[in-house]
């Protein structure tokens, strides 16, 4: 319960946040350079999306492969000879 009033409460932040950067870039005579932020801030966040989703992968492959030697999920060849 506690967790998921956390994450409500991100989620609540994040929107208001989203109006305020929008009012922002509507009003302010630097709407160039807050485009500009903005378009590298997501650039970059989807950058760190790839990189864990890459991370992941190889982490899930892994674990099948051990699987199907007949290993634990987490362990790796020479855990498995000492059994």
């Amino acid at each position: 319960m506690e967790a998921q009033r956390w994450k409500d409460l991100g989620r609540i932040a994040l929107f208001i946040f989203g109006i305020v950067a929008y009012v922002e870039l509507r009003l302010m005579p630097w709407q160039e350079v807050w485009q500009t932020i903005f378009i590298v801030a997501s650039a970059m966040f989807y950058v760190v999306v790839a990189a864990v989703a890459f991370k992941g992968f190889g982490d899930v492959t892994r674990m099948m492969r051990n699987m199907s030697a007949g290993q634990g999920a987490s362990e790796s060849a020479a855990e498995a000879k000492g059994r």
